[in-house]
């Protein structure tokens, strides 16, 4: 439970992601609202909709963090316009629909934390025809880096770890994906979006789209670095980057090597 919770502080220490969304449920949730938070967590995505003005909020949760929601919506007297469900979304009933229904559960890569299936049941099940879905748009990003660390990573495998053959292990190495702190140096060439989300009044999936890159120099050790970048709403874009078209230094991406 406490490595959960230290995810959670990471995900609270996210100043561009905590902001982001604090600027779309401003905008988006008004008073008398009703409010969906998919995969709730601690809880923040419920506080910002209280505190927006929210008059029934739902918190979904399946897992045991849903005690501690409820006693920081306590702490911070929202426990009376909060409703705990512990409950996978997907098989959660509600007893009313929600003008807003939102969710940060994009994994490191737009769609490996299971959001277009949550969103496609919350839009079907507990969306108001007129309501909205935040984040509104998914763009997944990818460049191709060079970065030798990684690649000693999957040719670990080929080392004979205790005098054993170990090489089978390597196939899957070698397409695992590893989150990695990328600096510009590490790029071979500059980032670009290969697949987005389609609008939010069209069924949710992803449109990819064919892209070639010429490498500035050659590499040693080559990987495809990616990560998402989620619009929070469709007519005032308050962004949020888990990654950004310049891939700049400090951020977490995912990454996959390329067996060359």
């Amino acid at each position: 439970m406490s490595l959960i919770v230290d995810e959670h502080r990471q995900y609270l220490s996210d100043r561009n992601r905590l902001d982001a969304f604090t600027r779309a449920i401003d905008e988006l949730v008004k008073p008398g609202s009703v409010v969906v938070d998919l995969g709730a967590g601690t809880g923040i995505m419920g506080l910002l909709a209280c505190r927006a003005g929210g008059r029934r909020v739902y918190c979904i949760e399946q897992t045991s963090l849903i005690g501690l929601a409820r006693e920081i919506a306590r702490a911070n007297g929202f426990d009376d316009r909060i409703t705990f469900i512990k409950e996978l979304s997907t098989q959660a009933q509600l007893p009313e629909r929600a003008d807003v229904v939102v969710a940060d559960q994009i994994g490191r890569f737009g769609f490996d934390a299971g959001i277009l299936e949550y969103f496609s049941d919350a839009r079907r099940r507990f969306l108001k025809p007129e309501g909205v879905l935040l984040p509104s748009r998914i763009d997944l990003i990818l460049a191709p880096v060079d970065r030798e660390d990684l690649r000693r990573q999957v040719e670990f495998w080929n080392e004979s770890p205790a005098g054993f053959d170990y090489r089978p292990a390597r196939k899957l190495a070698v397409n695992t994906g590893y989150p990695s702190k990328f600096q510009a140096q590490d790029l071979l060439a500059s980032p670009a979006i290969f697949a987005r989300s389609t609008q939010p009044n069209a069924p949710l999936r992803y449109q990819a789209s064919r892209h070639r890159w010429r490498s500035r120099e050659p590499a040693i050790s080559m990987a495809s670095a990616g990560g998402s970048r989620h619009n929070c709403h469709p007519v005032s874009p308050c962004r949020t980057d888990r990654s950004s078209p310049s891939l700049s230094g400090g951020e977490t991406f995912f990454s996959r090597l390329i067996d060359l």
